[in-house]
Protein backbone atom coordinates (compact mmCIF):
# COMPACT_ATOMS: atom_id res chain seq x y z
CA UNK A 1 0.00 0.00 0.00
CA UNK A 2 1.27 3.45 -0.79
CA UNK A 3 -0.06 6.97 -0.55
CA UNK A 4 0.66 9.97 -2.70
CA UNK A 5 -0.10 13.64 -2.31
CA UNK A 6 0.37 16.23 -5.06
CA UNK A 7 0.72 19.96 -4.39
CA UNK A 8 1.07 23.00 -6.63
CA UNK A 9 3.42 25.81 -5.64
CA UNK A 10 4.98 29.09 -6.68
CA UNK A 11 7.84 29.25 -9.14
CA UNK A 12 11.08 29.00 -7.14
CA UNK A 13 13.17 32.19 -6.98
CA UNK A 14 16.56 32.46 -8.78
CA UNK A 15 19.59 30.58 -7.43
CA UNK A 16 21.14 33.05 -4.89
CA UNK A 17 18.03 33.27 -2.66
CA UNK A 18 16.47 29.81 -2.55
CA UNK A 19 13.75 29.66 0.10
CA UNK A 20 11.24 26.85 -0.37
CA UNK A 21 8.37 27.68 -2.73
CA UNK A 22 4.97 28.24 -1.12
CA UNK A 23 2.69 25.22 -1.46
CA UNK A 24 -1.07 25.34 -1.69
CA UNK A 25 -3.49 22.64 -0.51
CA UNK A 26 -3.27 19.16 -1.94
CA UNK A 27 -4.69 18.90 -5.49
CA UNK A 28 -4.57 15.10 -5.62
CA UNK A 29 -4.43 12.57 -2.82
CA UNK A 30 -4.39 8.90 -3.66
CA UNK A 31 -3.91 5.76 -1.57
CA UNK A 32 -3.67 2.37 -3.28
CA UNK A 33 -2.92 -1.23 -2.51
CA UNK A 34 -0.46 -2.78 -4.96
CA UNK A 35 -2.00 -5.93 -6.43
CA UNK A 36 0.25 -8.92 -6.62
CA UNK A 37 2.99 -10.27 -4.43
CA UNK A 38 6.33 -8.50 -4.54
CA UNK A 39 9.60 -10.34 -3.96
CA UNK A 40 10.98 -7.70 -1.60
CA UNK A 41 10.07 -4.57 0.32
CA UNK A 42 12.39 -2.57 -1.96
CA UNK A 43 10.43 -3.77 -4.99
CA UNK A 44 7.18 -2.69 -3.33
CA UNK A 45 8.56 0.77 -2.51
CA UNK A 46 9.91 1.16 -6.04
CA UNK A 47 6.48 0.19 -7.41
CA UNK A 48 4.94 2.93 -5.28
CA UNK A 49 7.36 5.53 -6.66
CA UNK A 50 6.54 4.32 -10.20
CA UNK A 51 2.80 4.75 -9.48
CA UNK A 52 3.49 8.29 -8.25
CA UNK A 53 5.33 9.09 -11.48
CA UNK A 54 2.41 7.77 -13.54
CA UNK A 55 -0.02 10.08 -11.71
CA UNK A 56 2.40 13.00 -12.05
CA UNK A 57 2.29 12.61 -15.84
CA UNK A 58 -1.51 13.04 -15.81
CA UNK A 59 -1.30 16.15 -13.60
CA UNK A 60 1.52 17.68 -15.68
CA UNK A 61 -0.38 17.04 -18.93
CA UNK A 62 -3.51 18.72 -17.54
CA UNK A 63 -1.51 21.75 -16.35
CA UNK A 64 0.22 22.08 -19.73
CA UNK A 65 -3.18 21.93 -21.48
CA UNK A 66 -4.31 24.80 -19.23
CA UNK A 67 -1.26 26.86 -20.26
CA UNK A 68 0.87 26.34 -17.15
CA UNK A 69 4.37 25.34 -18.28
CA UNK A 70 5.97 22.95 -15.78
CA UNK A 71 9.59 22.55 -14.66
CA UNK A 72 10.92 19.11 -13.77
CA UNK A 73 8.78 17.36 -11.16
CA UNK A 74 10.68 16.28 -8.03
CA UNK A 75 9.69 12.94 -6.55
CA UNK A 76 10.52 12.27 -2.89
CA UNK A 77 10.72 8.92 -1.13
CA UNK A 78 11.38 8.12 2.51
CA UNK A 79 12.86 4.71 1.73
CA UNK A 80 16.67 4.71 1.40
CA UNK A 81 16.76 1.31 -0.37
CA UNK A 82 14.31 2.48 -3.03
CA UNK A 83 16.20 5.76 -3.43
CA UNK A 84 19.51 3.91 -3.83
CA UNK A 85 17.97 1.53 -6.38
CA UNK A 86 16.46 4.32 -8.48
CA UNK A 87 19.77 6.24 -8.53
CA UNK A 88 21.81 3.07 -9.35
CA UNK A 89 23.77 3.09 -6.09
CA UNK A 90 23.02 -0.61 -5.48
Amino acid sequence: MYARIFFLGDTPPPAPAKPSPKLNGAILTNCKTIRGVMASAAETETGGVFGNAQDAIVVRTALLALGHKQPATPIKTDNSTCNSFVHSYI
